[in-house]
């Protein structure tokens, strides 16, 4: 019989977890942290390209910048004080990478 392994996870971040698989809370996550952005970003936005499957939101531009949502700040490692888990999860603003042109 194969092993059954077992993950815990705190409350925070089932929360967490629950909310990135509502477009509609997901995405109200992400205007949120748009709304503080300074006002040069947040007009980068307006209004974004929500794309739920990458939980992220990005810019009107095509090299601009992506806010992108995850569970805590460094998801591949555990909870801790500087990786505090919210109820929320986190949003980070991303620089895109502009592609290189050869000449």
């Amino acid at each position: 019989m194969p092993e059954t392994i077992v993950t815990h996870i705190s409350r925070a971040e089932y929360d967490a977890l629950s909310l990135s698989l509502d477009k509609t809370r997901l995405r109200k996550r992400l205007n949120e942290a748009k709304a503080v952005l300074a006002d040069e970003f947040k007009r980068m936005f307006k209004p974004g390209v929500f794309k739920a499957g990458e939980r992220a939101l990005y810019s009107d531009a095509p090299f601009g910048y992506r806010l992108q949502w995850s569970t805590r700040p460094y998801p591949d490692s555990p909870e801790s004080e500087d990786n505090q888990q919210t109820s929320i999860g986190t949003v980070r603003l991303v620089a895109l990478k502009r592609p290189e042109v050869k000449s």
